[in-house]
């Protein structure tokens, strides 16, 4: 943990930029990011509204995604109809899921109970017709009170698309501006 006051003195004495690299703006922009960025040269945000909450500050600042690898190998046949990868843990998720499962043929591979190599995930992501994504952000987590949603950034998406399969994503502002092509499907409700 540095503080803040010790960063700017290195700052000024050596003459140096920071570059604040900012996760999770969805609910710590007011609490981590403002902060910091008062003395940052620049900031990436992976949350839309934050970039442009910065942008009003005049701060200057950008848009970053983590690092995609695109799997060049090949398809594999589709061994499920819809599949979830990810925790269960987050409010609602495990009932909508039951919900669905009643209609659907879903397959869900929680990682809340079992840890799963990312080389398992993608084999997961290419053999499903549609890959289900959660935007929401855990009102569990201490910043946000109780019965608050957030729907926020996630990186499932773009790891979804870079194995060439399909995903419908429950909507988020920063998703639908980073991902508006024609694959990118948003549901709401």
């Amino acid at each position: 943990n540095l503080n803040i006051y010790d960063l700017n003195k290195i700052k000024k004495k050596y003459k140096l930029k920071i570059v604040l690299l900012t996760c999770d703006d969805e609910y710590l922009f007011d609490k981590q990011t403002v902060f910091f960025s008062k003395i940052s040269d620049f900031i990436l945000t992976s949350d839309y509204v934050s970039y442009l909450r910065l942008k009003q500050m005049n701060k200057a600042a950008g848009l970053f995604h983590e690092p995609l690898t695109f799997d060049k190998s090949i398809s594999l046949s589709k061994k499920f109809d819809i599949s979830f990868v990810g925790t269960l843990d987050k409010p609602g998720r495990k009932l909508f899921l039951k919900k669905l499962q009643k209609i659907f043929n879903i397959c869900i591979f929680d990682t809340s109970k079992k840890k799963i190599s990312q080389y398992e995930i993608k084999k997961i992501y290419k053999q499903s017709k549609i890959n289900l994504n959660f935007s929401n952000v855990s009102n569990s987590d201490f910043h946000i009170t109780k019965d608050f949603k957030i729907n926020g950034f996630k990186g499932r998406v773009g790891q979804i698309f870079s194995n060439k399969s399909f995903c419908l994503s429950e909507y988020s502002l920063g998703l639908s501006k980073l991902f508006d092509f024609k694959p990118s499907i948003f549901f709401k409700s």
